[in-house]
């Protein structure tokens, strides 16, 4: 992500709510890693194994997971310790949302498989979802202009009832237009708040040389945006294991 760059939440124009969460949560989770590396070590060395012990499919779904941990284990009974080590993780960093927990089990299946991207805590694969075409296939394209047989002022027609056409499919399927005009630094001052304990939002801001209001209006809107509640704005300490020092903003002004 570049400094100050502004992003469209899809790959297009128009997409669906399910598309451009995807996309926010790939930022985040690409901002995590560049700001808080430790989040994700802290999963790789205290949730992997238990990941790799735990049998059966149904480990790749948080919401069988989360069923096992509200039925005490009688459903699911072998998902009980993997649904507690996971949401254990997620309560000490303050990611406690489902679709976070999705993604975690989505990066143990791949460092379970890819050992040295479990090493660098990296992500392999994203499974975004929602991200096919509203338009049904063949529907989208528009056969070419030949001016042996056709004026292009007709062709400049069927150009405009073709766009026409697919922007009403686009809204009747609730896909909705895209700007760009959410900053994609604000997902890493969003990790920079969430990670960090010591800091406010204002030490935030000095760490970067911003505006208090202003950075935390964007934080609070990032986190909107994820789904994600912001932890209490001064913790009760850290949580073990938690490998950044208390002068956490010297060390981010010297970043």
């Amino acid at each position: 992500m570049s400094e100050g760059e502004k992003i469209r939440l899809g790959l297009g124009e128009r997409c669906s709510e399910d598309v451009a969460s995807a996309v926010a949560q790939l930022y985040f989770f690409e901002a995590i890693h560049a700001e808080a590396p430790e989040v994700f070590e802290d999963l790789r060395d205290n949730v992997l194994e238990v990941w790799k012990t735990t049998p059966g499919s149904e480990k790749e779904q948080w919401s069988k997971l989360a069923t096992a941990q509200q039925g005490e284990g009688r459903i699911y009974p072998w998902l009980i310790d993997l649904a507690g080590a996971l949401a254990a993780w997620g309560e000490r960093w303050h990611v406690d949302a489902p679709w976070i927990y999705q993604r975690a089990l989505d990066l143990l299946r791949d460092w379970e498989i890819l050992p040295a991207a479990a090493e660098d805590v990296e992500m392999v694969t994203w499974n975004g979802g929602g991200w096919s075409s509203p338009i049904p296939p063949g529907e989208e394209t528009l056969k070419g202009w030949d001016p042996a047989w056709e004026t292009e002022a007709d062709f400049d027609r069927r150009i405009e009832e073709h766009k026409r056409r697919l922007r009403k499919r686009a809204a009747e399927l609730g896909y909705r237009q895209l700007k760009a005009k959410d900053n994609a630094e604000h997902f890493a001052w969003l990790a920079r708040y969430q990670f960090h304990e010591d800091l406010t939002f204002a030490q935030v801001a000095e760490s970067l040389e911003m505006k208090p209001g202003a950075v935390e209006q964007a934080i609070k809107r990032a986190a909107a945006l994820l789904e994600l509640s912001l932890r209490p704005s001064r913790g009760p300490g850290r949580p073990e294991g938690r490998k950044d020092s208390p002068d956490s903003l010297r060390q981010l002004k010297k970043g």
